[in-house]
């Protein structure tokens, strides 16, 4: 659910941001925004 993936996204955020926010502007990217 939602709530859940928040959850995962911010244990990743605070694991590894570098990689959270590589992924998050692929995402965009790949999405095209």
């Amino acid at each position: 659910d939602s709530n859940g993936g928040r959850s995962v996204f911010k244990c990743l955020l605070k694991s590894n941001p570098t990689i959270f926010f590589y992924q998050l502007a692929s995402f965009n990217l790949n999405a095209g925004l």
